[in-house]
């Protein structure tokens, strides 16, 4: 098992990697607001 699992710090690496894909996505599909 991970050695980070279940730490804060691995949880926000986690966010992190979802958000960025989350913007990519946005950026094409049209930058929509």
């Amino acid at each position: 098992m991970n050695p980070l699992a279940g730490t804060p710090f691995a949880l926000w690496i986690t966010g992190m990697m979802i958000w960025t894909e989350m913007l990519a996505r946005a950026a094409q599909t049209g930058e929509r607001r």
